[in-house]
């Protein structure tokens, strides 16, 4: 992600780790910020955000450590795009 090149990205310290964010990307539609440099999501992330949008949501600690449970998690609360 960088700063320079998506000036209306949020700034990394800004972000909230575990926190929900729609994302304008390529690759995602809502993804969990990872508290250091992506955002983990329901298929991977090739560094394509371009805006990230807090929802106010802080996602199951159990979601960022068990993959099949952060696609639940997200297909079921965010109803994301296939």
């Amino acid at each position: 992600m960088s700063q320079e090149r998506h000036p209306t990205l949020p700034k990394m310290e800004d972000l909230v780790v575990g926190r929900v964010y729609k994302l304008e990307s390529r690759n995602l539609s809502y993804g969990i910020w990872d508290g250091e440099s992506g955002f983990i999501g329901n298929c991977p992330d090739y560094g394509t955000v371009e805006d990230a949008v807090d929802t106010g949501i802080d996602a199951p600690e159990a979601v960022l450590t068990d993959a099949k449970a952060l696609f639940a998690f997200l297909d079921r609360d965010f109803e994301v795009v296939k």
